[in-house]
């Protein structure tokens, strides 16, 4: 628990595991190549984002080709990004969700490997409370 100080200046920051799709997990399997570990870390709820955003160096540590190109939104304007498939699951819960494409993004500077959008979030019960400092996400 953060306590609402805490939640007002970090935002609502909860962990997070990243791993390779079970599509990919089996072809590695099937060639014999070594499946990566999962890579944990803290992702950040963005209500104002469309869609989630991993780390593109974790992306890239866990060997994930791209399958697409978005054009994104930003502050400093508009941006083409790459699309990646990726497994993610919340530590401690039972949310394992398998998203066919997630923005890679360099977000390593904001100490988060994930921003959680839209298309997760429209799958999920949140609430954000913050008189007591609090988030809950579940399914």
């Amino acid at each position: 628990m953060l306590g609402p100080a805490g939640l007002a200046s970090t935002g609502p920051i909860i962990p997070v595991e990243l791993s390779i799709p079970d599509e990919l997990a089996r072809f590695f399997s099937e060639k014999n190549m070594p499946i990566p570990a999962p890579i944990t870390g803290n992702a950040l709820i963005d209500t104002g984002a469309s869609i989630t955003a991993v780390d593109l160096t974790l992306i890239q540590q866990l060997g994930i080709n791209p399958v697409g190109v978005s054009t994104v939104f930003t502050p400093q304007g508009q941006a083409a990004q790459e699309l990646f498939p990726i497994k993610l699951a919340f530590p401690g819960t039972t949310i394992i969700l398998s998203l066919n494409a997630v923005l890679g993004s360099e977000l390593r500077n904001q100490n988060i490997v994930a921003l959680i959008g839209r298309n997760i979030l429209a799958r999920c019960i949140l609430v954000y409370n913050g008189p007591l400092g609090n988030i809950s996400l579940s399914i």
